[in-house]
């Protein structure tokens, strides 16, 4: 019985020791990197915006823009976007277009290597396209997730809020966006 005790034993511990040894043989790749910093990069995105108004007939609509940015760090990063909302039915036989182009500035705190939750503060100018066009002071904050898809390329999703300050009732709206970042 003894004998056959450490045979046994000894037979447990030749396949832990291979199985040890089998698992250093295993590589791990690590996940995508996030964008490279200190590079410029083209962003596109599109989604839906919904007016917060008192026109409200018509108060939702598609959003799309383009921008270039550059990455200061693995960070912080800003950008210039340009925007169009519309075309909103606000009644009396009128449309809506929005305009605006921004100057934007976002924090991202990676959680892992390739999921990045961001903040966003955006200054610069919007255009109500409609009977009487008016333009203004733009405002915007944003929050989102970023999805690191190759070393060059994030998929972002984010909500912002942008309000526009013009004669009379300002013009507001919220918008859930979705797009890629490529950097170059």
């Amino acid at each position: 019985m003894k004998k056959l005790t450490v045979l046994g034993a000894a037979a447990l511990l030749s396949l832990t020791g291979s199985a040890a040894m089998g698992a250093d043989l295993v590589t791990f790749e690590p996940p995508v990197a996030v964008i490279e910093p200190g590079g410029f990069y083209l962003k596109g995105q599109i989604g839906w915006t919904f007016m917060d108004t008192g026109f409200r007939k018509n108060d939702d609509g598609l959003n799309a823009g383009i921008g270039v940015g550059y990455y200061l760090n693995d960070i912080f990063r800003v950008d210039l976007t340009g925007d169009y909302s519309g075309s909103y039915d606000i009644g009396l036989e009128n449309n809506l277009n929005v305009w605006s182009v921004l100057g934007n500035a976002y924090v991202s705190v990676p959680v892992l290597e390739v999921v990045s939750p961001f903040v966003g503060l955006g200054i610069g100018w919007g255009w109500l396209d409609t009977k009487g066009g008016r333009d203004g002071f733009t405002v915007a904050g944003y929050a989102g997730v970023s999805f690191a898809v190759t070393d060059r390329m994030a998929f972002d999703v984010s909500y912002r809020f942008r309000d526009i300050m013009v004669k009379g009732p300002d013009y507001a709206d919220h918008s859930i966006l979705a797009g890629f970042r490529v950097g170059f």
